[in-house]
């Protein structure tokens, strides 16, 4: 437990500190340590057991955004594998196990604090043309608005607790998916009117 402690600690003081010192650093001595939290980071949000999703994925930002553009790439990886797990896991519509649920949050929460973070059109600009297709930033933020309202309203009783922030992540820079449905379709105000509710 002190070392999931430790963690997210250094995530997040990592995360508040990287913006002002990138901007006094050399670049060389930048881009040697964006490699080496490259490493590090990718290994944490990699890990099927990690506690420590959103505290990783936040620093990662922080790392493209003011020490390697390459962290991109690292970013839209683990974007496409999140976005495709938790679509694969609401087509399914299959009863999750709790090792399944575990994966499945892990993978929203991913998803969540990426969109969160990221303008996904910075990420799209450092990727090889094949690839830019899937990150065209409405239409990624769109599906996974979709698919946390579906989770949160259908999915496991157990597991809205821990999708309904992913939402809010989501929202803080995609508010536009705050609104009523003209077409009668859940939306995100449906699943805090039924939180609500209680």
């Amino acid at each position: 437990r002190n070392k999931i402690i430790l963690a997210q600690h250094s995530c997040r003081i990592l995360s508040d500190a990287l913006p002002s010192w990138a901007a006094k650093a050399e670049a060389e001595h930048r881009t040697r340590i964006g490699v080496e939290l490259r490493k590090l980071l990718g290994a944490l949000l990699s890990d099927q057991g990690s506690r420590l999703t959103r505290n990783a994925a936040e620093c990662l930002c922080m790392v493209a955004a003011h020490l390697t553009s390459e962290a991109a790439h690292d970013i839209a990886k683990h974007l496409a594998l999140s976005l495709q797990h938790v679509q694969d896991c609401v087509k399914a519509g299959a009863s999750l196990d709790a090792l399944a649920q575990r994966c499945l949050c892990r993978h929203a929460w991913t998803l969540g604090t990426f969109l969160e973070h990221i303008e996904v059109d910075a990420i799209a600009a450092v990727l090889q043309d094949k690839d830019k297709s899937a990150f065209k930033e409405g239409e990624l933020a769109s599906s996974a608005n979709q698919l946390f309202v579906k989770l949160c309203l259908r999915g496991p009783p157990s597991l809205r607790p821990s999708i309904i922030p992913c939402l809010g992540f989501l929202l803080r820079r995609h508010c536009q998916y705050l609104r009523s449905s003209l077409s009668g379709d859940a939306t995100a105000l449906d699943v805090f009117r039924a939180g609500l509710a209680g």
